[in-house]
Formats: structure tokens, C-alpha cells, sequence
């Protein structure tokens, strides 16, 4: 999420140099329920994913390919994106791949587009994949 107080620089820097389209992609079916301590179930998640198409979103994260046993919240996703992509044909599903291994799940449940974590410095986001 971007924090308001950047919002000033970042309006200086498109006024200096207009962009033609801006996309935004709603992240909040892997991010907002990947540190969820109660299991969230496809449905459900799936329900959410309609109700953001449903309200106008056209680009959403919907899950992430990690390793089961340290996010478990994710275990499920091959059928949240191969549901979403059968559901909403129009709507692109960039997901999130840490690793090959991540990549390879997400290519053969059907993924086309990929989001791959790049991290600048050792201690930034320690994430358990």
C-alpha cells in the first residue's frame, strides 16, 4: 500500500513526466488474507474476488504460489486461480511467485502473469517462503 506521504513526490514526479493509463491492481485476496490466523476457505475467497470484479476492479492479485506449510493460508492456490480465470475471463490475475518452484505451480494451474519478489537488502521482508 502506498503510504500517503509519498503521495506528494509521486504527484510531482507525473506532473513532470504525465503517464496515458495508470492500472490498479487490488491485492487484497493474497495480501490481506495471507496473515490470517483463522483458515479462510475457496469459496469465500472466491466470493471476495467477485464482489472486487463486481465493484469495478480489472486487475487483482489473487493468490500466491508459496510453500503450503508456512502460509497456509494459500494452500489452495491452484483453485482459486483457475476458478477465477474460468469466472472472469476479463479480469487479469497477476499472482505471486517467489521462486521457481512457485512459478512452475503457478504456469501449470494456468497463471498469465507473474509477480516475482525482488528484495533489495537482506533484512527487507522476511517472509517465511
Amino acid at each position: 500500500m502506498l503510504a500517503w506521504r509519498r503521495a506528494p513526490r509521486l504527484a510531482k514526479v507525473l506532473a513532470r513526466r504525465p503517464v496515458s493509463t495508470v492500472q490498479v491492481t487490488d491485492v487484497s485476496p493474497r495480501d490481506g488474507l495471507q496473515n490470517e490466523t483463522v483458515k479462510v476457505d475457496t469459496p469465500t475467497k472466491l466470493e471476495l474476488i467477485r464482489r472486487l470484479v463486481d465493484a469495478g476492479i480489472r486487475s487483482m492479485e489473487s493468490t500466491s504460489f508459496v510453500n503450503p506449510k508456512l502460509v497456509p493460508q494459500m494452500a489452495d492456490a491452484a483453485d482459486v486461480l483457475q476458478a477465477c480465470l474460468a469466472q472472469h475471463p476479463l479480469v487479469a490475475f497477476p499472482v505471486l511467485v517467489p521462486n521457481a518452484r512457485g512459478l512452475e505451480a503457478a504456469l501449470a494451474a494456468g497463471a498469465k502473469e507473474v509477480i516475482h519478489l525482488c528484495r533489495m537488502a537482506s533484512t527487507h521482508g522476511r517472509l517465511p517462503y
